[in-house]
């Protein structure tokens, strides 16, 4: 892994040059005095992967919310399918009338017996 350390020097000088041949000196190891020295280290990478990671982050996010919206317009207009089979279109037959009242008259001769038959197995 990759460190960075920034190192910062100061020094009292009359001009650029002077402050540069002091801190040429300085680490040299040839001056010991009047000079403060600052540092701090941190990892190189950090900084590329907190940028990545909060790019990525990102994108996700508002991929999220691009395909909820599109789910949500698509679904507004589509009716639940439950919705739409619950009820079942009339059949497409014919039945002449002559049959429809002998079927009736059957239909109810039928009916009759079995509520005679219930009747009698109940008193038992």
């Amino acid at each position: 892994m990759r460190y960075r350390t920034v190192i910062e020097v100061v020094t009292e000088a009359k001009d650029k040059s002077e402050a540069m041949e002091i801190v040429g000196e300085y680490l040299s190891g040839d001056v010991f005095s009047g000079v403060e020295m600052r540092y701090f280290t941190r990892s190189a990478n950090g900084v590329k992967k907190a940028a990545i990671t909060i790019t990525a982050l990102s994108l996700i996010l508002v991929a999220g919310v691009i395909s909820f919206c599109l789910t949500k317009s698509i679904s507004s207009g589509i009716s639940s399918t439950a919705g739409m089979s619950a009820v079942q279109p009339p059949l497409q037959t014919q039945i002449p009338h002559t049959r429809d009242a002998q079927f009736k008259a059957n239909w109810q001769e039928e009916h009759t017996k079995e509520a005679l038959r219930k009747i009698k197995l109940s008193r038992q």
